[in-house]
């Protein structure tokens, strides 16, 4: 359990990591696709090589850390689902295109029906923290923001996972790379937005 001190610190360090994320997870992936395209004759081994990077940095931080992640595991078994349909098709890259839409969306599922279900996921995550905080997390109008925060959360994601699906399916892959990043990016600072501006004004 954590004290609030340990939670602000935790805080900030998630948003320091925030950048080196970004360039790890988008813009070298990206990097690497422009650089390999020239050398083959379609899409589809340069993207794969591509969408690699995200998954050897988690397994890194899986055997450094020792900590297992969801989210992680997640996004290595979408990988590698998305690689078998790309071997079954015949070597179509839109499955590869379609990895991050199918994160964000099962995450933007997930967060939408634990709100449905009445069971916020926002709520269930801070638990451990409340059980030392109970003054402040049974606070209805805490309570109120972390249902609101977990709607949005999903609701952004899920909108987020759409969009990449429409542009997976109408530009060309350097163009649609290029779009996804900067709508990965929006998303992001969408949901920075709703937790700093927006959510602390509910009353």
């Amino acid at each position: 359990m954590y004290s609030v001190e340990d939670r602000n610190q935790r805080i900030r360090h998630a948003q320091k990591k925030l950048i080196p994320n970004l360039i790890i997870n988008l813009i070298l992936p990206w990097l690497l696709y422009v650089v390999l395209r020239p050398h083959f004759t379609n899409d589809t081994i340069p993207l794969a090589i591509s969408a690699i990077i995200p998954t050897i940095k988690t397994i890194v931080q899986w055997v450094s850390h020792r900590r297992f992640d969801w989210i992680g595991f997640v996004s290595i078994t979408i990988l590698a689902i998305a690689l078998i349909v790309t071997y079954l098709s015949g070597g179509s890259a839109l499955p590869l295109k379609l990895i991050q839409p199918a994160i964000f969306g099962l995450i933007g599922l997930v967060f939408l029906g634990s709100v449905l279900v009445g069971r916020p996921l926002l709520v269930i995550m801070v638990g451990t923290f409340r059980r030392q905080n109970n003054e402040h997390f049974n606070n209805p109008l805490m309570l109120k923001k972390l249902t609101i925060m977990t709607a949005l959360f999903g609701g952004v994601s899920l909108i987020g996972a759409l969009t990449h699906i429409v542009t997976a399916l109408i530009l060309p892959t350097s163009a649609f790379l290029a779009v996804n990043n900067l709508i990965s990016i929006a998303i992001i600072a969408a949901l920075i937005l709703f937790a700093k501006v927006i959510v602390p004004k509910i009353k």
